[in-house]
């Protein structure tokens, strides 16, 4: 696939056109996922927005924070919060109170304004703060899962043969799978970002993702008859359904009390317990003692359980950019992750302003001749696939040109220095929409 980053402005138009046409008139469907997110940038404030169920006084704000302040009826954050707010009951006005910036003033000063801090302070903060142990995997632990490399960093497993599957293969892919999402949320700081919004409000906190992946397993493998009943009917009833972007009519979970993580925790190591009994036990995996393979496809009883490992790794991606947009204080780097790119620790670049051909290399546009392509995933492809990956389509693609080689982080900040994000001609109609609301 071609990222529209790296077509001409001249040709990425009408290649983006034809693919979405195509793409949108493969299979028709209604929401085919219950969970797939599209990847947003958003911009985060250096101070804390101000939240309430009524609108305060905009100019006393303004003035004691230094900047515009942002009024809404729904709880947002921006940050760990440097300031925090008094109001006043008899009238509109707001007094703020600073507070220093260390580390751990801003763990523990909050906009007290903010509805989703009930689920703050109930007894797992200590527990989730510095490095994680052992103990908080519910499966294998990194050094022990299967695709942990001889440094002990935890890597992903190739995608699994669905026309040859055996009870072992599919159990070291589930393991896989469910430690490395598992790593990822090592590296949440404490209770709080579980529990903080994200600040833009699209997505759902952490702990929501937390919950959901074991869920679809659960409730998947249920519709499938593969399970009989539930784990935690309460939890598969919270964590069942994520955000639909169609509707946005679901956000009003950030709001609520959540499950502590600890519990959470615990229906996580009873989800795990009960996938694994399923995958040795249930007799549509029978593969003979690994002699005799068996086949799953959109058919097999099974199909649901791959789904789960699909879905579970979609999380794995969506969720690490959640993580990208927490406030730094609150997030820590998990044991076992792989080590950072050497070039992180190169001093001699220039910190700000990069250059091309001394910072980051040029790359040129090259000509690419256009031509049908054919759109479209065979039904006995042995891979598992989402109901609109499937069908047939044929479209022409017009001439176009497209870089040399993926786009430098030198070059995506030439383009945001030069205002690229305010320009509506780089965004779709429904992009620019949500760009302006």
């Amino acid at each position: 696939m071609i990222s529209a980053a790296m077509l001409s402005r001249s040709a990425s138009s009408s290649l983006r056109m034809a693919v979405n046409r195509a793409t949108s008139t493969i299979r028709p469907t209604g929401r085919h996922h219950p969970m797939r997110l599209r990847s947003i940038t958003t911009r985060q404030h250096p101070l804390p927005t101000i939240t309430g169920h009524r609108k305060i006084h905009r100019e006393n704000a303004s003035a004691a924070l230094g900047t515009n302040a942002i009024i809404n009826k729904r709880s947002k954050s921006s940050g760990a919060a440097a300031a925090s707010m008094e109001f006043d009951d008899d009238d509109t006005t707001a007094t703020t109170t600073y507070v220093s910036s260390t580390d751990d003033d801003l763990a523990t000063a909050r906009t007290r304004q903010e509805a989703w801090m009930v689920n703050l302070n109930r007894g797992d903060n200590e527990w989730l703060t510095g490095p994680r142990s052992n103990e908080w995997y519910t499966g294998k632990s990194p050094k022990d899962c299967p695709g942990a490399d001889s440094h002990g960093v935890l890597r992903s497993l190739p995608l699994p043969n669905l026309s040859n599957v055996t009870r072992q293969a599919a159990l070291e892919y589930f393991d896989n799978s469910w430690t490395l999402f598992e790593m990822l949320f090592a590296g949440l700081k404490g209770e709080e970002p579980f529990y903080r919004p994200p600040v833009h409000g699209l997505r759902h906190p952490q702990i929501f993702y937390y919950g959901h992946t074991p869920c679809l397993y659960i409730n998947k493998l249920r519709v499938a008859g593969v399970l009989e009943k539930p784990v935690n009917a309460y939890f598969e009833s919270i964590f069942e359904v994520g955000v639909d972007e169609m509707l946005w009519d679901d956000m009003h979970k950030n709001d609520m009390v959540w499950p502590k993580v600890s519990e959470v925790y615990e229906y996580r190591k009873d989800v795990y317990d009960t996938i694994v009994d399923a995958i040795k036990t249930h007799p549509c995996l029978d593969d003979k003692g690994g002699a005799e393979p068996v086949t799953v496809n959109q058919d097999h009883p099974m199909w649901a359980l791959f789904m789960g490992f699909e879905h579970e790794r979609i999380h794995l991606e969506t969720s690490s950019v959640l993580f990208r947009e927490t406030p730094i204080e609150l997030v820590q780097t998990p044991a076992h992750f792989p080590t950072l790119h050497p070039s992180v620790y190169n001093t001699t670049s220039k910190a700000t302003k990069p250059v091309e051909g001394e910072d980051f290399p040029a790359n040129q546009m090259i000509a690419v001749k256009g031509k049908d392509i054919k759109l479209g995933k065979p039904l006995d492809f042995p891979s598992y696939g989402w109901d609109n990956e499937y069908g047939e389509r044929t479209m022409n693609v017009p001439d176009f040109y497209a870089s040399e080689h993926m786009v430098t982080n030198g070059e995506f900040w030439q383009f945001v220095a030069d205002g690229g994000y305010r320009n509506e001609k780089y965004w779709c109609e429904d992009g620019w929409a949500w760009r302006t609301h």
